[in-house]
């Protein structure tokens, strides 16, 4: 049922792609892509006895019109664009309220945005704090000069 479904998925999202083509332009490396010669990048293509839509139809339109995106269903990395976009990464709960975080550009303290809130309201929030509680693994509860209501409620909003 799965493979049906992204099946679907793949194969409406190349649909639309090959629409947006048509109306603004193809995808800049277009030419230099594997999908003039009639390749696409999913699972099951050089299966034809796999297929339940129409495949050679979808890959002559994109001969024709091209694809206004390089890929239609990448997923992309959860961590780094999560924190950047300032969401949750998934729906496990917080871990840490502040973390280093390592990057091939260098390295910066990742902050709730709750318990940074908390903080500044409690007059508590400056370089130093993020620096402490990265050093005791994301966790307040050892940190003295933080008084003991601000612990109990520094992930409440």
């Amino acid at each position: 049922m799965m493979e049906k479904v992204m099946e679907f998925v793949n194969y409406y999202s190349k649909e639309e792609s090959v629409e947006l083509a048509r109306e603004r332009g193809r995808f800049p490396t277009y030419r230099k892509s594997f999908y003039p010669e009639g390749q696409l990048p999913i699972k099951g293509f050089e299966e034809e006895e796999s297929w339940h839509l129409d495949w050679d139809k979808l890959v002559e339109k994109i001969k024709k019109y091209g694809l206004r995106n390089a890929f239609t269903t990448v997923v992309a990395p959860t961590g780094s664009i999560s924190m950047i976009a300032g969401t949750s990464s998934g729906i496990e709960p917080v871990f840490s309220l502040v973390y280093e975080k390592k990057v091939t550009v260098g390295t910066f303290y990742y902050v709730n945005p709750v318990f940074e809130k908390t903080m500044e309201r409690e007059g508590l929030f400056d370089d130093s704090l993020i620096k402490e509680v990265s050093r005791m693994e994301g966790g307040i509860q050892q940190i003295k000069y933080i008084p003991q209501n601000g612990k109990e409620y520094s992930l409440q909003r």
